[in-house]
């Protein structure tokens, strides 16, 4: 199969770095493992707009910059780049939906934009509430194959309060929200980290870890969506 995978850094296997041997229990690694062969846009400190307009760029066959580069750092993968020519039809796209902070746009706009992509593709769509949880007016616009509107609750195992602003506290601070709300947003996301960091399935306080990658993939097993 060919598959597609976008999103911001809970789609990047991350290579091994920072010591935590990830790249080989990553999503990406088990399915190149199954024998499909993956293509992957996803980018560290992405947005979905940014790992969106990657992926048109890769599949216009023009080269990305390595899915390990970070946005705005510096680092041994900065001015490494990755490209695809002659690329064949995809048969399944992969969204581990970001924070909607991260974007500067209306949830509607961006998630307009992703459906309009969906559509042009004739793949399987499984989308994944990641770094931030997906909005139910997402379904509005596109029904996708498999969904999991957050896959911090399904690690957890808990109905842990929703969150699209967990690395972006200015975007609470500037928004035209009620204080008690914005204060709401703040203790919800602070429960939040804790959870997460008590959790053995995050090896780093915020990513997923071995056993929710196996399980993710496992799951896409029992949908059908992958051999």
């Amino acid at each position: 199969m060919n598959i597609l995978i976008l999103g911001c850094s809970f789609g990047v296997p991350n290579y091994g770095g920072s010591g935590t041997g990830l790249q080989e229990h990553h999503t990406e690694f088990l399915l190149l493992d199954r024998g499909h062969v993956v293509h992957n846009c996803s980018q560290n400190a992405g947005s979905n707009l940014n790992t969106l307009e990657r992926a048109n760029r890769y599949l216009s066959g023009l080269p990305i910059v390595h899915p390990a580069c970070e946005i705005g750092n510096a680092n041994k993968y900065q001015n490494q780049f990755i490209e695809c020519k002659n690329i064949e039809p995809l048969d399944l796209i992969i969204w581990f939906h970001t924070e909607l902070s991260r974007d500067g746009r209306y949830a509607n706009t961006v998630y307009s934009k992703f459906a309009e992509f969906f559509s042009t593709h004739n793949a399987k769509v499984a989308v994944i509430g990641g770094a931030g949880d997906v909005l139910p007016e997402f379904l509005t616009m596109y029904t996708p194959d498999f969904f999991i509107p957050s896959w911090r609750r399904l690690i957890l195992g808990k109905d842990v309060p929703l969150s699209n602003t967990l690395s972006d506290a200015r975007s609470i601070d500037n928004s035209t929200l009620p204080l008690i709300e914005k204060l709401k947003i703040v203790e919800d996301n602070l429960t939040l980290i804790e959870l997460v960091n008590q959790s053995p399935h995050f090896f780093d306080g915020c990513h997923p870890g071995q056993w929710p990658h196996q399980d993710l993939v496992d799951r896409l097993i029992g949908a059908k969506l992958i051999t």
